[in-house]
């Protein structure tokens, strides 16, 4: 049941989304019937500003991979780069020059860059 998801060597450059009712960011995942999977990636220059917010890949509990990819000159307001509701695969990232505006929802930081709700 379910489906996935996949980047492979996706770039995702110059994105500024306009706030959502909710909030806002480049990948949402909604459900756990989900899975996604990034791999060799580039998230540059991204800007996010939804008064705190704001992400870049989110996930409400669906499983999420991230191999091999980059983060550089993101400018996010709110839950971080990545915002998880379960642990997941973080493997061989580059993060690089991001500034992170944290939010206000009790997040835990998993580094700089992530924040885990579980």
């Amino acid at each position: 049941p379910g489906f996935r998801l996949s980047f492979t060597r996706t770039a995702f450059v110059s994105n500024s989304p306009s706030p959502g009712a909710f909030a806002s960011g480049l990948i949402t995942l909604t459900t756990s019937f989900q899975e996604l999977s990034i791999v060799r990636c580039s998230f540059e220059d991204n800007k996010i500003d939804d008064i705190e917010r704001g992400y870049l890949i989110r996930s409400f509990g669906s499983p999420v991979s991230i191999k091999d990819s980059w983060f550089s000159n993101n400018d996010v307001s709110g839950w971080g780069l990545i915002e998880l509701f379960s642990f997941d695969d973080l493997q061989d990232l580059s993060v690089v020059n991001n500034a992170v505006n944290p939010g206000f929802h009790g997040e835990t930081g998993l580094c700089p860059f992530a924040a885990y709700s579980g």
